[in-house]
């Protein structure tokens, strides 16, 4: 599919994609630019929560215990990173 830039800058998101993601009249979208790609995302809408469960939140974090092991390398983090992108990306 193409579509063109008009001489507002402004461009048509054909309707196929814009009904396959339920982009309706309105919807928020993120720009991204990727050196010579543009991606346009929904914005998430942040959840509300009660302060009841705003609470229980803040408990379980509260509960957390510190970590005590030791200090990781950029190295090792930039790897444990690499493998759970890998792990994630290559689920079936």
């Amino acid at each position: 599919m193409e579509t063109r830039v008009s001489s507002k800058g402004q461009v048509v998101i054909p309707q196929a994609i814009r009904q396959a993601l339920q982009f309706v009249a309105g919807t928020k979208l993120s720009v991204v630019q990727r050196n010579d790609e543009v991606v346009l995302r929904r914005v998430a809408i942040p959840q509300k929560r009660s302060a009841a469960e705003t609470e229980a939140l803040l408990a379980t974090i509260r509960a957390l215990k510190p970590y005590t092991g030791r200090a990781l390398s950029i190295e090792e983090i930039d790897a444990a990173v690499a493998e759970g992108f890998r792990r994630e990306w290559t689920k079936k």
